[in-house]
């Protein structure tokens, strides 16, 4: 907790979603993300006011997620991480079937 607020580092950030719901209770501040996708970071930076980290998360240590978070070790205190939605999405309908973006089974993203 810091400022009297719980703080929260999104892994898989596509563009904010999940991070808009948190940053709109009071009890909570979004300090950090991370996503791999260059394009997606930089719509969640105008939608959330804060530039991920872009690369994949299983290149990113802890440290380095919570220094650029401006946290100390034990400060964070939620870390949220929500599955790529490419593939529930209404494009996805669209998409030829060999171009899937369906993560593989031993991976969520990256």
């Amino acid at each position: 907790m810091k400022n009297g607020k719980l703080t929260v580092i999104d892994i898989f950030s596509g563009v904010g979603g999940m991070s808009l719901g948190f940053a709109r209770k009071n009890s909570f501040r979004v300090v950090g993300a991370v996503d791999n996708d260059s394009q997606a970071s930089a719509v969640y930076a105008k939608n959330i006011g804060i530039e991920p980290i872009t690369d994949d998360v299983r290149n990113v240590s802890a440290r380095t997620l919570l220094r650029r978070s401006g946290l100390r070790k034990g400060e964070c205190t939620v870390l949220i991480g929500c599955a790529p939605c490419q593939s529930f999405s209404e494009l996805e309908a669209k998409r030829p079937k060999n171009a899937s973006r369906k993560p593989r089974k031993d991976e969520s993203q990256g």
